[in-house]
Formats: structure tokens, sequence, C-alpha cells
């Protein structure tokens, strides 16, 4: 009867261990193709066994979906398609990130081969080497080829199963970036390496160690399979190849008698994958004062505050949630934006599943955070926030009296005692001063007379008016008492001076006054009042002049002050301007230089730069000051050898002329009425009646080269102001001499200076040098001797600048 007890036993713990099941779900979906499923058939019969639902689906197959209405159709996804490139439209990467948005788990088998799983690959901190790049080892000999190696399990490993055989592997390494939610599983044997040839030769080793490991990933530093834990706890594994889970390699020996460890691995793996194996959680957690049970919503600093944590361990065997102490190194937090507490919560002894910390609550109020945030590789992350507000005490919270505060107490009480102690040695010298009068001492006090008014002297003189009582000789005239109130005018005294004062002046006159009572019979009265009481006033009317005089020189010397500064800051600012003009000038005088140049450079390269006239000519200037008189004068013959004469005046009644010397090429602005496209002779005007002959041209417009803005600002303001009348005057049907709008003129110069507008540029083409003419002209003035003055310039002719004040033509420009 035991025996059968004991065989019912054996039973239901080996159904117990078959039937265990993942925490989070048992619906399993396969990706794979269908000639290969087999292939896994040890591996998927023993996810069967363990109780899971598992569906198989091709990698192009429209059905079943893995998402259905933004909710994952399944518990855990594997992907064994790792040759295939295209799936169907709901297998991409977008859709398994949501798959671990969701909570959903990922067991992913990659590829030598380029495929959509290996960009996914990057968005985990997998580096993969180059497609066609296994992993190779020659250690240890073996007759299997390089390309598919025995690896070691480390002897201890959170995931795995202690003191595992090693496992074949055949597949593709990866290198593991620095992201923390990586969890290593196995990694490359030390001696093995990643290279771009399949067979791994010792050629292509060398080629790949000279190109300083570009195509070279080589030793332990190297992943096979990693898993990756979300945020959430959802977990992906990529394993470098699926034949780390196929039958062959299962029932492969890796030894002589030793069979591969495959399988467990593969089991584990699995179990990790799918929340089988380290999954943790918090079941509750409570905070209450010490020698309390009840939670508060707010908490007195300084308070004493126990916490506790109630944790428990998924047990797959049993399905359940079982109390787990193995925790050694969780850490609690009592943070307000920062930690102000954050101390170790250590397990209780005898309650399973405990933690329990008792802490006193900073000595600072405000809303604080309950944190456990414990993170470590493998294990399911436990975080747990509760918000409570920590409050100074009330009123009646606080001790009597601080200790701290008593020198602020002494203080106070020293401050109030003295006080009454001069309070009352002050009265008390008040009352000895009356009672010491009271007795008999004669004291008069008065207050200060810091102002006396003016008064009649006739006030000093009442009592001698009678004939009873005539007038003392030293008071009986008006200036006899002008040194009296001397003393006193215009100057302020304090009490004890104006008694001295006051004694010094009547001394010498009280004997006399008192003798001239006694004679009379009348009592002697205090002289003081009768002498200095009309003599020591001052004229009001007089110290408010003098009152007015100062405030108005006060106001008066408080705007030239105000008018100085503001001189100060004005004369500032016009330094300031005129640097800035100053430097505007520069700018617009280089800007036009550099416009000259490029004309300069166009019509160089438009006409010949040779001259009509021979090296070293110097023509000379023409002196007159009537052109038709000069025309008269002018032989017939003369005129004969030329198509038209152009006479330019100098400014302003012209833009500028650029022709470096007479018989060569220039260009010259809006010459409003000379020929274009035909010959003419140009003479040009320098000096007032000073003329020089520069030959014969063709003008024709410079396209592109207008005058520049900064040319139009060099020029002076009379030149521009004629510029733009001329241009109002041939808008008004070529009327020379009609009335000019103001407002036309100046809505044309506006213009101009904004840049809306450009003069034209017309270019010079020298074509001969009219020598016959030259001389006709040189002759014809000095027929006429015509002094420098009173220039005559027919309305006709253009106008143009010539920029020289030399006496040879050749220095103009």
């Amino acid at each position: 009867m035991v025996h059968f007890r004991s065989l019912l036993f054996l039973i239901a713990g080996l159904a117990i261990g078959l039937n265990a099941k993942s925490s989070s779900g048992d619906s399993v979906l396969v990706i794979v193709e269908p000639q290969r499923q087999d292939n896994y058939s040890v591996f998927f019969n023993g996810l069967k066994e363990q109780g899971y639902d598992i569906t198989f689906r091709s990698p192009k197959a429209e059905a079943p979906l893995i998402i259905e209405y933004d909710v994952p159709s399944f518990a855990h996804v594997i992907l064994f398609a790792s040759e295939t490139k295209v799936f169907a439209k709901d297998i991409t990467p977008q859709s398994l990130v949501g798959l671990l948005s969701s909570n959903t788990n990922l067991l992913i088998a990659l590829s030598s081969k380029q495929t959509p799983l290996s960009s996914l690959a990057a968005e985990f901190s997998l580096i993969l080497p180059p497609p066609g790049t296994p992993l190779i080892s020659y250690f240890p000999e073996r007759q299997e080829p390089a390309n598919v190696i025995p690896v070691s399990i480390p002897p201890t490993h959170s995931i795995l199963s202690p003191n595992l055989r090693p496992v074949w592997f055949s597949g593709v390494p990866h290198a593991l970036g620095n992201n923390p939610l990586l969890v290593p599983i196995l990694r490359a044997p030390p001696e093995s390496f990643a290279s771009e040839t399949d067979g791994g030769s010792s050629e292509a080793l060398a080629d790949a160690a000279e190109r300083g490991g570009e195509g070279l990933w080589a030793g332990s530093q190297l992943g096979l399979v990693t898993g990756f834990q979300t945020l959430n706890n959802a977990r992906i594994t990529w394993v470098g190849g699926v034949d780390l889970f196929s039958d062959e390699y299962a029932n492969k020996e890796v030894a002589k008698g030793v069979q591969s460890g495959n399988a467990q691995f593969a089991r584990d793996v699995a179990a990790w994958t799918f929340q089988e194996s380290q999954v943790l959680r918090i079941d509750k957690t409570t905070h209450h004062r010490v020698n309390t049970t009840e939670p508060l919503e707010q908490y007195t600093i300084n308070d004493q505050i126990v916490y506790s944590a109630y944790i428990s361990k998924y047990d797959a065997k049993t399905n359940e949630w079982a109390p787990y102490s193995g925790i050694k190194d969780l850490q609690f937090e009592f943070t307000m934006l920062d930690p102000h507490i954050r101390t170790a919560l250590l397990p209780v002894p005898g309650v399973p599943g405990k933690y329990s910390i008792t802490f006193r609550a900073p000595d600072r109020h405000g809303v604080f955070k309950f944190v456990i945030n414990y993170k470590r590789k493998g294990l399911t992350f436990l975080q747990s926030s509760t918000t409570v507000a920590v409050v100074p005490p009330r009123h009646d919270g606080y001790p009597r009296f601080l200790s701290a505060a008593w020198p602020y107490y002494a203080g106070a009480l020293s401050t109030s005692v003295g006080f009454f102690v001069f309070s009352a040695l002050y009265l008390a010298g008040d009352s000895r001063e009356k009672k010491s009068i009271r007795l008999g001492t004669h004291i008069e006090r008065k207050p200060p007379r810091r102002k006396h008014e003016a008064s009649n002297l006739n006030l000093g003189r009442a009592s001698f008016g009678s004939a009873n009582n005539p007038i003392p000789a030293f008071l009986s005239a008006q200036a006899d008492l002008t040194f009296i109130e001397q003393p006193w005018r215009g100057t302020r005294y304090n009490t004890r001076s104006l008694g001295k004062m006051k004694n010094a002046v009547t001394l010498p006159y009280i004997k006399p006054i008192n003798q001239a009572r006694q004679a009379n019979g009348t009592k002697n009265e205090p002289t003081e009042s009768v002498i200095l009481s009309p003599v020591v006033a001052m004229n009001a009317t007089e110290r408010r002049a003098r009152s007015t005089k100062k405030d108005k020189y006060t106001e008066v010397e408080r705007e030239r002050n105000e008018l100085k500064a503001r001189l100060a800051v004005a004369e500032a600012e016009l330094v300031l301007l005129k640097d800035q003009v100053r430097v505007f000038h520069t700018q617009t005088i280089a800007l036009a230089a550099e416009a000259h140049q490029r004309r300069t450079d166009a019509i160089g390269k438009l006409f010949s730069a040779g001259s009509f006239v021979e090296e070293g000519f110097e023509s000379v200037l023409l002196h007159f000051n009537n052109v038709d008189i000069l025309m008269q004068h002018l032989p017939p013959t003369s005129l004969s050898y030329t198509t038209g004469i152009y006479f330019l005046a100098r400014p302003p009644l012209c833009l500028p002329l650029r022709v470096p010397s007479c018989g060569r090429s220039g260009y010259w602005f809006f010459p409003l009425s000379a020929p274009l496209d035909k010959k003419f002779e140009l003479i040009v005007e320098g000096q007032a009646g000073e003329w020089c002959y520069l030959g014969t041209y063709i003008s024709s417009p410079l396209i592109g080269y207008e005058m520049q803005l900064s040319e139009w600002m060099t020029l002076d303001e009379q030149t521009r102001t004629t510029h733009c009348t001329r241009v109002t005057l041939a808008g008004v049907n070529n009327a020379p001499y009609q009335m000019v709008s103001r407002s036309s003129m100046v809505d044309i110069k506006r213009r101009y200076d904004n840049g809306e507008w450009r003069i034209p540029c017309f270019s010079l083409h020298c074509v001969g040098f009219n020598m016959p003419l030259y001389r006709a002209f040189h002759a014809a003035a000095a027929q006429l001797r015509v002094a420098p003055n009173n220039i005559h310039v027919p309305q006709s002719s253009g106008g143009s600048q010539v920029a020289t004040t030399n006496r040879m033509a050749s220095d103009w420009i």
C-alpha cells in the first residue's frame, strides 16, 4: 500500500513538471518553412509536452495574423525562417516591435544572409558582421567543418541549467552594443572568429587581419545567443543560427559517448524567453508609522516610518507564485525629485517574501515617493512608486521653548530691561531739576531765537517816553543803536553763543538804565528784553528774497549741469556717427572702384587696347568760352572730314566719363543727346574754359553694367540734382526750358537713392583720331584768345564729368 502511494506521488510530480507553463500565456506561433518543420521536432515536442499550444505558419502565409485589431493573437512568437527574405505583410520589423510593446515574447533565429531580421537586430544594439561571414574555429581538432563548432557552457549561469554539456553551433555571431538591457546567454569560444570566407582559409584570415579587423570578429566578446528585456518586461532572444534547435545537433555527440546539451540548452532558452524562469513581481507594498498599522496619506517631518514590500517568484513547475526572499541587493529610495534617503531593503527573517526598512522622515516638507527600482540582467524588473506628503508639525506639535532660541530670548529680555532702566533714570533726572527750581534757584529758560523779526525801537523806549521818564542819551538816536543789531544780522547762532553775545552787548547799558529807573522810582526790570527785542530781528522780506535768489541759482546750476551732460552725450554720438560715415564713405569708394574695374575689363574684352595716337603724344588743351564762336572760326574744310562734333561740358552738367587717354576706348553714362551707333568727334571740358579733343568714337549701350548705387552716392549733390532734372525734362516732351515739377524730381531722385532706378552705361569705342580737326580747333582757339571764364554751353550738348585738375588730357579719367 505504501509502495502504491509513493508511485502515485511520483506520477503526480512528473505530471506537474511536464505541465510547466509560462507566466504570461501558453499560446505560441511558430513561423517556419513547412519543409523544414520536421527538423526541429525535438524542440517543438518538448514545448507541447509542457502544455504550450503551438500554431505553425508559413513565412508568406496570410493567416493566422500575429496582431488583430491591435491586439496580439499569441503570447509568444518563434521565427525560425532565417533564410526567408520576403515575409507576409503583417510580419514586419515594425509589427515585431509592436508585439514587444504588447508584452509578447519573441524567439528569433538569424542567418548569415541579409534578411529583414538582420536590420531589426541593429535596433537592439546587436552589430552583425557582413553577409556571408559565419563563425569559424579550428579548435578543438575534429572531423566536422570549421563552421560547426562545439561551444562550452559556463558552469554557473542564472538562466541555464547547471553543469550543462557543450552545445553545437553553426551560424553567424554578433557584437554587443552598450545597451544595458542586453542579457548575454552564450558567447563564442576565445579561439573562434568570423571570416568573410566560408572556408576560413589562412589567406582570408591574414587578409582580414591586415585590414585592421574590418572583416574580422574574434574572441569571447562575440555573442551567439543574446537576450533583450524591455522596460515593460517583454523578452526577445536572438540566436545566431537556427541549427542550434535542430534534431541533428540535439542527437549529435560532442565526444565519444557524450551527447550534446543542445536539447536542454534550447529548453532553457525558451523557458527564459517565455517568462517561465527568472520572473519576479511585487505583490504589495505597505507603509505606516512605527507602532501603528494604518498607512497615512501624509507624514510629519522626523516621523519614524516603516516601509515593507512583498515579492514573489514564479514557479513554472507548480504554475504558482511563491514568496521569494533571495534578493540580497534590493534598494529602497525616499525621493522628492532627488533621493533624500537611499538604503538597502533587506528581507525580514522568518517572513518569506517580505522586505522591510524603518527610517526617519527627512526634515523637509514636500511631496515624496516610496520608490523601488530593481533592474538586474536576466531577472524581471521590479518597479514600485507610492506618493505621500511630508508636512511640518501642527502648531501644537512644537515644544514650548526651543533650546536653539535661548540667545534670542536673552537678547529680547535684556533689551526690555535696558529700556525700563533708561526710562526710569531719564524721568528721575527731570524731576530733580524741577525740584531745584522750586527750592529758589532762578533759571530762566527761553527757547533760542533762531529768527528775530525787525521791530520798532519805540518798544524799548516805552518806559522812557514820558516827561517824568526822559529818554537816556544813549537811546536818543537810531544811529547809536546800529551797532547793537549788527552782530545778529544774517548769522545763525546756537543758544549758548547767542547768550554770550547778548551779555556782551547789553552789559554796558544795564547800569545806566537801572540808575535812571531808580531815580524815577521805577522797579528794575530785565534789561535784556528792553534792548534786544527791537534790535536783533531780521527783515523777513529780505530773507525771502535771498532764498528765492538762491533757489533760482540752484535751478540754473542744475539746468546747466544737465545741458553739459546732454552736450557730452551728443558729442559722443557725433563722433560715433562721423566714424560710421567715414567707414561708409570708404566702403562706397571701394565698391565704386570695383564696379569701374569690371567695366574696364569688359571694355578691354570688347575692344582692342590699342591707341590711335603715337606713344608719348600729349594733347594740348583748348581755351574758349563760346562754342558757337569757336565753330564760326573753324575752316569749312576741317568739317568735311567728320560726321558730327559732340561737346561734353564739365560737371555738374554731366555724369562720369571714363577714358584712359586720347584715342582710347572707354565708357560714359546717360548721353542724352549723343548719337548712338554713329561716328562723332568727342570734345570734353575739364576746368572752366579748358577743353580737350579725345578722338572719333562710336557709342552703344553696355548692357549689364549700369551705374551702381555706390557710384551714385560718390557723386556730389549738385551733379545728382542736375541729372534728375535732365531726366524729368526728358520725360516732358523733351522741352528744355519747361518748368520742372519739384514733386516729380524728388520722386525720381528718391528712386535713384534707393537703387530702384539705375543709370544706363554706354560704351565709347574709339575708331580714330582726326589730327586735321585737332589742329583746326587749336588754330581757331588761338584766334579767339578767350578768357577761361563765362562758359556758354548749348543745351543740345550732354554732360560728363572729367575727374582731374591737371593740364594734360592724358591724365583725365
